[in-house]
């Protein structure tokens, strides 16, 4: 009994992946590399970014967990404090602290400005006014400005995207605020000198 010919397969060509798929596949890759990262005060990296950090927010940190912690910006991995909490949102948490922080800052010292007669027009120009400070692109330009932005550049693999984003950036601002506010103990002066050094407006 002769055997049928077998139907022969029709290779499929393999096309070439684009930048983006390059990128995804090798951030993949590295997540596997390194489950949890260990996050070291004393990582020459880190020691530099903390003498620049300081002079650039003019604010010496008592405790460092909190600045190694305000600058972790690579949300795909999860990493671990020296005091071992478990970041699994890298800053975001901080962030989150810091935005409150940051607008009640800002609303309180500019409500006090107001005086007794305030309107409801300027209550609302107020706000607008909070509303601009807070935005992303703005905190990105205030991470510019201050030579924040490049220290976050160095941390990325060169798997990573060329550049981080304008969201990462802000929240890295954010979470700065946080860090300042936590290990200040909520000093009210010591965070009003921080947004006039920091974001550039009078308080």
């Amino acid at each position: 009994m002769v055997s049928p010919t077998p139907t022969p397969t029709l290779l499929q060509p393999t096309l070439p992946m684009s930048k983006s798929q390059k990128r995804k596949q090798e951030r993949r890759e590295l997540s596997l590399q390194a489950a949890v990262l260990e996050l070291d005060l004393n990582d020459p990296r880190f020691l530099d970014e903390k003498i620049q950090v300081e002079s650039a927010l003019q604010y010496n940190f008592k405790d460092l967990i909190l600045l190694r912690e305000a600058m972790y910006t690579l949300k795909w991995y999860a990493a671990r404090l020296p005091n071992g909490v478990l970041l699994k949102e890298a800053n975001y948490g901080l962030a989150q602290y810091g935005d409150g922080v940051l607008r009640d800052v800002l609303l309180a010292c500019w409500f006090g400005q107001l005086g007794p007669d305030n309107t409801r027009m300027l209550i609302g120009k107020v706000q607008q006014r909070v509303q601009a400070v807070i935005t992303d692109k703005y905190l990105k330009k205030v991470a510019d400005d201050h030579g924040i932005t490049d220290l976050i550049r160095k941390w990325y693999p060169t798997a990573m995207m060329k550049e981080p984003g304008e969201k990462g950036i802000a929240t890295t601002i954010e979470a700065l605020i946080g860090a300042v506010a936590i290990d200040s103990g909520g000093d009210r002066e010591v965070l009003r000198k921080l947004l006039v050094r920091l974001l550039g407006v009078e308080l």
